[in-house]
């Protein structure tokens, strides 16, 4: 009988997470989501450019209808848990009460509303969900969006698409300072302001009105309607009334099991060790975590390496990565390109990366977040290319990078056609394999029974990857790929840029569901494990 498995929460670490079981242990749980909004799941990072009209609702749903209907997945839409009974595992919602086995919290966060004098009239919205995105669309003229961090200067230049007139107001003395340093924050404001967004800083709200915003020197801005971006905090409040323990997020272990047996947290809800996350990688991390740990097949303890935040704005490019401050012991080496407006800031401590921060080209933004704390080099300041290293051990002039996805067969079939072509030269080539193995031959694998080598099967030829300087990286699963940032990411949140993308993923043995068929014992062809 299978165990019923309820999620918390409809968001995209609770889909990775439904999706991850489903692929690992399909028949072992009955899972249910309930997520209060009324739309299915969909990727709440796209939000900014859904309200620049960049992109429909429907194009950033994570799944289709038919994904839940063929795996037997129950989603309770617009429907919110009241309270959680934990001796006898029941949950009351607004429809009712539902018995669960295993219990999810996936509650995300909610937006953070500053207790500003006229927050609660209606023409003052959060940025947070779909809702938000049509109620704010819904009303037309000026626009005041409060709070330039990285979803407030979204915000306003997604409004501006729209061709309305927006005044951008942030407290702190330089937009996005939490990503920027002085000259990149002065860059950004100048490119926003360029498209018309009235930016002011260093500024604090006095109130809210009916037709305007006034700031405490006095100056007021119209406004119809008033954007807050200021934050958001994890959505606990339900976890707390069950009688879980909670800080600023729902406590779990690296593994994301609460005290209390049964019950688990991820996403932005919950906190390790003191940290909460508030970025999308690290959250789809913890769901295969998660799933690994339900599935009976424990994967190791999450923990993760800080893979940057990039602003999505089209036509404004901006990445950051580990610390942005300098202290007074740090050095800062930096480039700026005034034709191009490419900026480069490299924060160097005691000789070591420690953080990373490019506008206008963030083609490298991967390989100098993967350098982080490692010793630093004067050249990674000019020469991309020199970021990564290479298989042959050499450095190279800059090459629009070239990733293949799986070296199976085809795959490497593929790379030895690339170098009889000398696109090996033209291209800096990085290799993708899930396995532990290189490329070897799939079609006689059933010989390796008979005495054959793991050796004799490959496919590689000696020192193939080091003479023509292709870098090959086993045994890492790429988890996502983002087409627009034009990035590949890994199960551990690490991030490779690309300009050519090929998939050579092939294929995998279909597993009937015979009873008994996840016991310890059983393996699938063709793998070589």
């Amino acid at each position: 009988m299978k165990r019923r498995l309820v999620i918390i929460g409809n968001g995209m670490a609770a889909t990775r997470l439904a999706e991850t079981l489903v692929a690992r242990g399909g028949d072992k749980f009955q899972i249910v989501i309930i997520g209060d909004e009324p739309w299915q799941a969909y990727n709440r990072i796209q939000l900014s450019p859904v309200l620049g009209g960049e992109k429909t609702l429907a194009q950033t749903r994570l799944l289709p209808e038919e994904w839940y209907h063929q795996h037997g997945v129950t989603v309770r839409r617009d429907e919110s848990v009241l309270a959680v009974e934990m001796s006898t595992r029941t949950l009351r919602t607004t429809r009712g009460e539902l018995r669960w086995d295993e219990l999810i919290f996936a509650t995300g966060s909610q937006a953070f509303i500053p207790p500003l004098p006229g927050v609660a009239q209606p023409h003052v919205y959060a940025f947070r969900t779909f809702a938000d995105v049509a109620a704010i669309l819904a009303t037309d003229g000026p626009a005041v969006v409060i709070g330039g961090g990285v979803l407030g200067v979204e915000a306003a230049a997604a409004l501006r698409r729209h061709g309305d007139n927006v005044t951008l107001l942030h407290r702190g003395e330089r937009l996005m300072e939490q990503q920027t340093d002085a000259f990149a924050g002065q860059q950004l404001q100048q490119q926003l302001e360029e498209r018309g967004i009235q930016c002011v800083t260093g500024c604090g709200i006095a109130a809210i009105r009916e037709h305007d915003v006034v700031l405490e020197d006095g100056r007021a801005f119209a406004a119809s309607r008033v954007v807050l971006a200021t934050g958001v905090r994890p959505n606990i409040q339900l976890a707390q009334r069950s009688g879980l323990a909670c800080r600023r997020g729902i406590v779990v272990d690296r593994q994301l099991a609460t005290a209390l047996p049964g019950v688990s947290a991820l996403g932005e809800c919950c906190e390790i060790d003191g940290q909460t996350w508030g970025l999308v990688a690290p959250c789809l991390r913890q769901a295969e975590v998660l799933a690994g740990r339900l599935c009976g097949a424990p994967e190791a303890d999450f923990h993760w390496q800080d893979s940057g935040t990039r602003l999505k704005v089209t036509g404004i490019a901006l990445f950051s990565a580990g610390e942005s401050q300098a202290g007074d012991h740090d050095e800062s080496w930096t480039s700026w390109d005034p034709l191009a407006r490419h900026y480069r800031r490299l924060l160097v401590r005691d000789g070591k990366l420690q953080g990373v921060l490019l506008l206008g080209d963030c083609a490298n933004a991967a390989p100098l977040t993967s350098l982080l704390a490692t010793p630093a080099q004067p050249d990674w300041l000019f020469d991309p290319s020199s970021t990564q290293p290479r298989a042959a051990g050499e450095f190279s002039m800059t090459k629009p990078v070239l990733v293949l996805v799986g070296h199976g067969m085809v795959g490497h079939h593929f790379l030895e056609q690339c170098v009889s072509r000398n696109l090996h030269q033209q291209f800096r080539i990085v290799v993708f394999g899930e396995e532990r193995y290189a490329a070897y031959d799939r079609v006689h694998l059933s010989e390796y029974f008979a005495g054959r080598s793991a050796e004799s099967l490959s496919l590689v030829d000696g020192d193939f990857f080091a003479r023509h300087g292709i870098e090959l990286r086993l045994s890492e699963t790429i988890a996502a790929i983002d087409r627009e940032a034009r990035v590949v990411r890994d199960t551990s949140g690490h991030e490779t840029h690309w300009d050519k993308l090929v998939l050579a993923t092939g294929s995998y043995p279909f597993v009937p569901p015979v009873p008994g068929h996840d016991l310890e014992g059983l393996f699938r062809l063709p793998h070589p494990r």
